[in-house]
């Protein structure tokens, strides 16, 4: 894709930025370690969907994530949430 970009709109930003060498491709830096949505599907808040996101009874796939990851003994742990109130 990147390669069909440069071919046809060689001015395009992102080809001026990669071909400037200043922005890597892929930097494992950026890779997330956590899946939040993961993370939500083992709490029970829901399942992965088609698009691999996570879909709840209540509102689908319109939710925004976020998650307190812990150590308790060494060892992870996954808690039930609790129920807004």
């Amino acid at each position: 894709m990147i390669a069909e970009l440069a071919r046809t709109d060689p001015e395009h930003p992102l080809v001026q930025a990669l071909r400037s060498g200043k922005v890597d491709i892929y930097n494992p830096e950026y890779t997330p370690t956590f899946s939040h949505r993961y993370a939500a599907v083992a709490a029970g808040l829901g399942r992965l969907g088609w698009s691999d996101n996570l879909v709840t009874r209540e509102h689908g796939a319109l939710v925004y994530l976020g998650s307190v990851v812990t150590e308790e003994n060494g060892e992870l742990v996954i808690r039930r949430p609790v129920e807004a109130r």
